[in-house]
């Protein structure tokens, strides 16, 4: 049997660590907090720009990319270009280029191929570090038309069933 005193210093205890493990949890929710708010992202704005609309085929394109935070440019990070139909840019299908921020200017810019004949559409992803938030651009288009015209015409003769 256990005397009423050493029941006593039982519940005390029991009720110090209630006490205590409740003291801990907000220490850590907390923490949790001001961790993430510490390291809260300033939202970007990536915007992409091409040198034409139409090119001939193997003639180069230019593509710019500006990076932005609350109309400031960007000095540092990732931009990655990539096909426009590409759920990720990372994978190597799809990516076309990848430029280091570092000039004052925020521009990243990558000279591509035009690819074969037919329309072409190109974005930009802005892959940040802990300061910025990460974006991604509009999407450019282009045409890659043949080297030398042509024109083709079509002609029927004769009756039907013939």
């Amino acid at each position: 049997m256990t005397s009423p005193k050493s029941r006593r210093s039982v519940k005390t205890f029991f009720v110090w660590l209630t006490v205590n493990r409740a003291f801990q949890l907000l220490l850590l929710f907390l923490a949790c907090f001001a961790s993430s708010a510490a390291y809260a992202t300033t939202p970007t704005t990536t915007t992409l720009s091409i040198s034409s609309n139409s090119v001939p085929y193997k003639t180069p394109i230019v593509l710019t990319a500006t990076v932005t935070a609350g109309g400031s440019p960007v000095t540092s990070g990732v931009v990655l270009f990539c096909d426009a139909t590409a759920a990720q840019c990372e994978t190597n299908s799809p990516l076309l280029g990848m430029v280091q921020l570092t000039a004052s200017s925020a521009t990243a810019v990558v000279k591509i191929g035009s690819g074969p004949q037919g329309v072409h559409s190109y974005k930009a992803v802005y892959r940040a570090n802990n300061i910025y938030a990460s974006s991604t651009s509009n999407t450019v288009s282009y045409t890659v038309q043949g080297t030398y015209g042509s024109n083709t015409a079509l002609a029927s003769s004769g009756t039907v069933g013939n």
